[in-house]
């Protein structure tokens, strides 16, 4: 991540959803998740780049939101 990203990082803390690994490959159906896979999932249920950041941090991968309203989105789309 540069610094400003570095910096929404910090700042969107409170919006954050963390998915084992594991779970999100058998949730889009694939063997092994790549950044491409990922982004696609996304982009498919509606969330625009600029509305979210993630990490990969070992078996983990954690996504941050700009908004309140980005993250009741993420969770309506994704049905939680």
């Amino acid at each position: 991540m540069n610094s400003e990203q570095r910096s929404l990082w910090r700042e969107w803390e409170s919006r954050s959803i963390s998915w084992y690994i594991r779970d999100l490959e058998r949730e889009l159906g694939c063997e092994r998740l790549t950044r491409k896979a990922f982004w696609e999932w996304l982009y498919t249920i509606g969330l625009q780049p600029d509305a979210y950041l993630w990490q990969k941090s070992g078996s983990h991968i954690e996504i941050r939101f700009a908004t309140d309203a980005d993250l009741a989105f993420y969770r309506m789309s994704i049905g939680s």
